[in-house]
């Protein structure tokens, strides 16, 4: 390896590929300059192009060290000039250039002018080519948020406007739902959410004339004693946790109805409840464990 600045004369496989000034790579040498090139198609001077003055291809290898027969040449980029270290805590000032549509470069500018007083973005204006600081928060046209915290940035995006809006998706956008009017409740109308007023409930009723066990299917039953006694069996209270049933005798006969329940459960500590006047009617409501008398 030759001395920085100087030269060598040594001989490659094919130089044909190489040019006068040309910048090559030298395996286990480092960056080397063509300075001339020999009419044989091997011979080739190459510059050492460290220079530790100026900080360039420090890399090199150092000067007399042996580079093997067989190292690799390969066309080289030209090297940056060597960075600058900054005393600890200040920071290098970069430098940006400004084009103008039309392609004309401004003077370099300190990038640090930029941002004078605390953190702030770099913004380029289309129109002009001209950069400058956007201080936080970004506006919503230049693609942020226009907020400083996670909450104001969602309100600031967000399409609702009034207390109890919700946000829903209809057919290409999230948008506002406004509050629904008193007594309307949020539904679907197959397509979108929708207030709409509750739909009234629908109880089921029944008749029967003779003994009944009750299901999940009953609610009111009208029993008619005409013809003798009968007999309502509830279903377990453990197995209907919060179900009622409403029982009602609707014969002027003497004959009674007993609602009787399920196994040894109690209704109200009683081992049955007996109806015996006509249009008389008793709700039973199960708290797991036993029936009860509403």
């Amino acid at each position: 390896m030759p001395a920085e600045g100087a030269t060598v004369v040594t001989s490659v496989a094919d130089n044909s590929w190489m040019g006068v000034n040309q910048i090559l790579f030298v395996q286990f040498a480092g960056y080397m300059q063509v300075t001339a090139i020999n009419v044989n198609g091997t011979g080739v001077t190459l510059k050492n192009l460290e220079d530790t003055a100026t900080g360039a291809y420090t890399s090199n290898a150092a000067p007399a060290t042996a580079i093997p027969n067989l190292a690799t040449v390969s066309p080289g980029g030209l090297q940056g000039p060597a960075g600058v270290s900054p005393a600890a805590g200040a920071p290098v000032d970069a430098t940006y250039i400004t084009q103008t549509p039309n392609g004309t470069l401004t003077n370099e500018q300190p990038l640090n002018a930029l941002a004078a007083v605390g953190d702030a973005y770099l913004k380029v204006t289309q129109a002009t080519g001209v950069v400058g600081k956007q201080v936080p928060p970004i506006p919503i046209a230049d693609g942020g948020t226009n907020g400083v915290t996670a909450n104001a940035a969602f309100n600031n995006l967000s399409p609702v406007t009034t207390r109890g809006d919700l946000i829903v998706r209809n057919a290409t956008v999230n948008a506002r739902l406004g509050l629904g009017t008193v007594g309307k409740v949020l539904t679907s109308d197959g397509t979108d959410a929708v207030w709409s007023l509750p739909t009234p409930s629908v109880l089921a009723i029944a008749s029967t004339a003779i003994d009944l066990t009750l299901t999940s299917a009953h609610y009111t039953v009208l029993v008619d004693a005409t013809t003798g006694n009968r007999i309502i069996t509830l279903p377990a209270a453990a197995s209907n946790t919060g179900r009622v049933y409403n029982v009602k005798k609707i014969d002027a006969t003497g004959f009674t109805v007993t609602i009787d329940p399920n196994a040894a459960e109690l209704i109200d500590g009683a081992a049955n409840k007996i109806i015996a006047a006509q249009w008389t009617n008793v709700a039973f409501q199960s708290n797991g464990t036993s029936w009860f008398i509403l």
